[in-house]
């Protein structure tokens, strides 16, 4: 009987279990080649928040080794104040479904290991596997992004010379300013200046050294006002400058 169970248990294993092993780790093989040639970061955390897996690319974003994290809390990569509340988050969601950041995508700081802090995009999802829940985080380091996004914005509302702020951030500013001193009852003071000989400078000694002058003024001007609150650079579009102010001037002296 003893060798009769044994020959079973081998023709089972052999017939069945063994490739049904084989097709599971060979599975998890896949999974885990796609995981790690992943160019984003894919994080994997359990129900309470413990990282369970950390691909090549989270530890090239994050400058931590899988070996590091990989059992502790994923609390570990966010700054404060988001750090003292994962936990707390974690449990309100187990608890009551509701989440804000599970199923979309969500811009978040996160925390490098030399503590430097930089931005990511979160596509979080839960999966369930019986009983067991666990949470993907899939991770773009959006910091080049946004810091492109950032130079557009001052290059669309900012002169490049002079770095002041163009035409059109300065007509926005002054109509917020007039509003609020009509609002608020007080007074608004313009300062309005001229270079006299300024296009000599650039025809005689050429527009680097008119760039130089005019850079050399502004620095000077802000340096006797005490920076002001706001200067601007309408380079050779004066006349509509002023006219601009005259007109935004005298309808708020009407008003």
């Amino acid at each position: 009987a003893t060798l009769l169970t044994i020959f079973t248990s081998a023709f089972v294993w052999r017939l069945f279990m063994r490739p049904l092993n084989d097709a599971l780790v060979g599975k998890a093989a896949r999974a885990k080649a796609v995981t790690d040639a992943a160019v984003e970061g894919i994080i994997i955390i359990d129900a309470h928040g413990i990282i369970e897996t950390f691909n090549p690319a989270a530890e090239r974003m994050f400058g931590y080794s899988a070996g590091e994290v990989i059992g502790r809390n994923v609390n570990l990569l966010m700054p404060e104040p988001h750090a003292g509340k994962h936990d707390s988050y974690l449990a309100r969601y187990l608890r009551t479904g509701e989440g804000r950041v599970i199923g979309r995508p969500t811009e978040l700081t996160a925390l490098r290991k030399d503590r430097a802090e930089f931005t990511i995009e979160l596509n979080l999802t839960e999966i369930r596997i019986g009983s067991e829940r666990c949470f993907t985080g899939i991770i773009r380091d959006v910091t080049e992004r946004k810091l492109a996004d950032a130079r557009i914005q001052h290059l669309a509302h900012y002169d490049g010379l002079t770095d002041l702020p163009n035409r059109a951030l300065f007509y926005d500013r002054l109509r917020l300013a007039l509003s609020l001193a009509k609002r608020n009852s007080y007074e608004l003071a313009l300062l309005y200046l001229d270079l006299d000989g300024f296009k000599a400078v650039n025809d005689t000694l050429g527009h680097d050294a008119g760039d130089e002058l005019l850079k050399s003024t502004l620095e000077t001007a802000d340096d006797l006002a005490g920076h002001m609150p706001q200067q601007l650079h309408y380079g050779q579009d004066i006349e509509a400058a002023a006219d601009f102010m005259t007109r935004a001037l005298k309808k708020y002296n009407a008003s």
